[in-house]
Protein backbone atom coordinates (compact mmCIF):
# COMPACT_ATOMS: atom_id res chain seq x y z
CA UNK A 1 0.00 0.00 0.00
CA UNK A 2 1.12 3.58 -0.88
CA UNK A 3 1.79 6.31 1.69
CA UNK A 4 0.22 9.25 1.14
CA UNK A 5 2.02 11.90 1.98
CA UNK A 6 1.30 15.61 1.53
CA UNK A 7 3.83 18.37 1.96
CA UNK A 8 2.91 22.20 2.70
CA UNK A 9 5.15 25.16 2.71
CA UNK A 10 4.45 27.79 0.63
CA UNK A 11 8.07 27.83 -1.14
CA UNK A 12 8.09 25.56 -4.11
CA UNK A 13 11.80 25.12 -3.55
CA UNK A 14 11.39 24.04 -0.21
CA UNK A 15 8.01 21.67 -1.21
CA UNK A 16 10.20 20.47 -4.25
CA UNK A 17 13.54 19.74 -1.83
CA UNK A 18 11.30 17.96 0.33
CA UNK A 19 9.64 15.50 -1.96
CA UNK A 20 13.27 14.41 -3.24
CA UNK A 21 14.50 13.29 0.45
CA UNK A 22 11.27 11.83 1.08
CA UNK A 23 11.47 9.74 -2.08
CA UNK A 24 15.23 8.61 -1.79
CA UNK A 25 13.94 7.49 1.42
CA UNK A 26 10.65 6.12 0.73
CA UNK A 27 10.20 4.37 -2.58
CA UNK A 28 6.14 3.78 -2.10
CA UNK A 29 4.99 7.21 -0.92
CA UNK A 30 2.69 9.14 -3.02
CA UNK A 31 3.85 12.95 -2.61
CA UNK A 32 1.34 15.53 -2.84
CA UNK A 33 2.22 19.07 -1.96
CA UNK A 34 0.03 22.46 -1.07
CA UNK A 35 1.00 26.03 -1.74
CA UNK A 36 -0.81 27.41 1.88
CA UNK A 37 -3.55 26.03 4.64
CA UNK A 38 -6.26 25.98 2.46
CA UNK A 39 -5.19 23.90 -0.32
CA UNK A 40 -4.32 22.02 2.18
CA UNK A 41 -7.51 21.97 3.99
CA UNK A 42 -9.58 21.24 0.75
CA UNK A 43 -6.99 18.22 -0.46
CA UNK A 44 -7.52 16.86 3.23
CA UNK A 45 -11.07 16.86 3.24
CA UNK A 46 -11.36 14.89 -0.52
CA UNK A 47 -8.37 12.44 0.33
CA UNK A 48 -6.48 10.15 2.66
CA UNK A 49 -3.48 10.88 3.76
CA UNK A 50 -1.32 9.10 6.21
CA UNK A 51 1.56 11.95 7.00
CA UNK A 52 1.59 15.74 6.54
CA UNK A 53 4.63 17.67 6.57
CA UNK A 54 3.77 21.09 7.59
CA UNK A 55 5.88 24.38 7.73
CA UNK A 56 6.05 25.94 11.26
CA UNK A 57 6.07 30.12 9.52
CA UNK A 58 2.93 29.19 7.17
CA UNK A 59 -0.01 31.90 7.76
CA UNK A 60 -3.04 29.68 9.73
CA UNK A 61 -5.48 31.58 11.83
CA UNK A 62 -7.65 28.43 11.83
CA UNK A 63 -5.58 26.31 13.05
CA UNK A 64 -4.79 23.31 10.20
Amino acid sequence: MARNILIVDESEMMRRVLHARVHASLDDAVIYEANGVDEASNFVRKNTVHLVLYSWDIQDEDGF
